[in-house]
């Protein structure tokens, strides 16, 4: 066996222009990404809101 090293013992080098889409603004962590093609944001904030007053109505 060469050198002794497994498979798991190699690290895999990734690239420097990758990291992370959210950022912290202030209190907030912030989304610099891409949305997927045909991502609806107003779509996406009614059903959020949708799931909270259910999730209230049940603590009722």
């Amino acid at each position: 066996m060469m050198g002794g090293m497994k498979g798991r013992d190699l690290a895999t080098p990734k690239p420097i222009h990758l990291r992370s889409s959210l950022i912290r603004k202030g209190r907030f962590l912030v989304h610099t990404g891409e949305l997927p093609a045909g991502y609806n944001v107003l779509k996406a904030i009614e059903d959020e809101r949708e799931q909270r007053l259910r999730k209230l109505a049940r603590q009722r």
